[in-house]
């Protein structure tokens, strides 16, 4: 039996650039991940819908003839060495000659055939973008000017006054240092994709809660990589940005890099420990770089995402998961508090709310939102003004 492991974890992550867009294309499979399976080794692991078999032998076998030269050669260079030799039974596989010459590929489907592959699977139900919270606090008031006395990370925002996630955090660009940004997600602020439209905020200050007409949605982006939204706070000031989160603690303001096996936390609307950062729920990654399907919501298209975070709880809590609806958009941070993601879906259903050991939640890297150049210019908008970036510098995570 062959299994699709690695000596370390930059083996495994060339392996899943090339075998995670090829694995991900079967309705059967809702993540490929890099995950660690001993002291020594790291192997490629397979999420797979509940009562489905993936026979990745046969799934090899019906999708090589639709493949080009490059993509079998990736494919060959970053397999199993039992998969290497099996294709380099084909004569003269490095010349282009292996898509033309029919007797030389089906001897290599017949072969692959005889051998057993195994890769390692869990069983897992599909991954949804976090739902809003829609319950309504006891006492709200709606405003429309931005008398409040603070604002900080972990405050409800929405683009409607009844359906809330999270304001994960606000930061400042090198580009306009004098302008305050606040991060979420796509399907929180900016569903609509209408820039420049404005936002809600909630605050809360004892038992009132306060909706206000506040922020402006600046910039957004739904890729393969990011499900991601910029609010951008007009005439706001130092004195009205508080530094400690909802939470009760203050992040480090820096990137951090997320790693296997990394205690991590989150400051979210539903799940706010009340204060009392001592009391907010551990996760722990589980894979720092994986492929996974996500389904909208509103759309339900099922996008894969690559290069994402899968976090499970760190103990299987029944009553008290890592992350709830109305945490979408909660910047993720490691132990030293340094900001490694951007929380923005789970596992559906009952076991996203059990905390069983086949729950997990998924976030963006945020290495890929920020000090990272775009393969595109990206459109900015600030005081109904567009501005046109090639990355966004961070200047500081307050």
């Amino acid at each position: 039996m062959t299994e699709f492991k690695y000596l370390n974890e930059s083996k495994a992550d060339n392996a899943l650039k090339y075998w995670g867009d090829f694995i991900i294309k079967s309705k059967k499979i809702q993540y490929i991940a890099v995950v660690k399976k001993n002291r020594f080794q790291f192997c490629l692991e397979i999420g797979k819908q509940h009562r489905e078999t993936f026979k990745i032998n046969d799934y090899i076998v019906g999708k090589i003839n639709s493949l080009t030269f490059i993509e079998v050669k990736n494919l060959y260079e970053t397999a199993p060495i039992p998969i290497r030799r099996l294709i380099r039974r084909i004569k003269n596989f490095k010349s282009r000659e292996l898509l033309t010459e029919k007797h030389k590929k089906q001897h290599f489907i017949n072969t692959i055939k005889k051998t057993s592959l195994f890769i390692r699977s869990k069983e897992v139900s599909k991954f949804v973008m976090d739902d809003y919270d829609q319950k309504k606090p006891e006492h709200i008031e709606f405003k429309r000017n931005n008398d409040f006395d603070h604002i900080s990370g972990g405050n409800a925002i929405s683009f409607k006054k009844n359906k809330f996630g999270t304001l994960g955090g606000i930061f400042k660009l090198k580009k306009f240092p004098k302008e305050f940004f606040g991060i979420s997600n796509w399907h929180v602020i900016a569903l609509n994709e209408i820039c420049g439209q404005q936002l809600y905020l909630q605050v809360k200050k004892g038992n009132q809660t306060s909706t206000y007409e506040y922020g402006n949605l600046s910039w957004w982006c739904r890729d393969d990589l990011r499900e991601v939204g910029f609010v951008h706070f007009p005439n706001l000031t130092s004195e009205k940005v508080r530094k400690k989160n909802i939470c009760g603690y203050n992040h480090s303001g820096k990137l951090g890099s997320p790693k296997i096996n990394l205690e991590v936390m989150k400051c979210g609307k539903t799940t706010n420990c009340n204060c009392d950062d001592k009391k907010c729920l551990k996760g722990i990654i589980y894979s720092a770089n994986a492929t996974v399907k996500v389904n909208s919501n509103s759309r339900n298209d099922n996008i894969p995402f690559k290069n994402q975070i899968l976090i499970k709880n760190k103990k299987p809590i029944l009553d008290s998961p890592f992350s709830m609806d109305g945490d979408s958009g909660s910047i993720v941070v490691n132990d030293d508090y340094d900001i490694v993601g951007l929380l923005f879906g789970k596992t559906e259903g009952e076991n996203a709310s059990t905390g069983n050991d086949n729950t997990f939640y998924v976030a963006n890297n945020i290495n890929n939102i920020f000090n990272k150049t775009f393969k595109k210019p990206q459109c900015i908008m600030i005081n109904k003004r567009k501005e046109t970036l090639h990355s966004f510098d961070l200047c500081e995570f307050i």
